[in-house]
C-alpha cells in the first residue's frame, strides 16, 4: 500500500494515498462492512478514515495488506 508519510508520532497513526487505498478496496468487490469488521471498525469510522477525517494506525494499515492481499509496497 503506498504510504506517503510513516509517522508513528501519535500512537501509531500512518498516513496513506487514500485515493490508491480507495480503489483497491472498490476493486476488491469487499463490502467496505466487512472490511470494517475485520479492522474491527464501525463502517462510520472505516469511512472517516477512508476521507481521510481520521488516521489509519499502522496495525489497521497492516490488517488491510493482509485482508485485501496487497503487498507493502503497493
Amino acid at each position: 500500500m503506498q504510504v506517503d508519510k510513516l509517522d508513528n508520532s501519535q500512537g501509531g497513526d500512518t498516513k496513506l494515498n487514500l485515493k490508491y487505498l480507495n480503489d483497491r478496496i472498490a476493486l476488491s468487490h469487499v463490502p467496505i462492512t466487512a472490511i470494517a469488521q475485520e479492522l474491527g471498525l464501525s463502517r462510520q469510522s472505516l469511512y472517516l478514515k477512508m476521507k481521510g477525517e481520521r488516521d489509519f494506525k499502522t496495525s489497521e494499515v497492516d490488517k488491510l495488506c493482509d485482508f485485501l492481499r496487497l503487498t507493502p509496497e503497493e
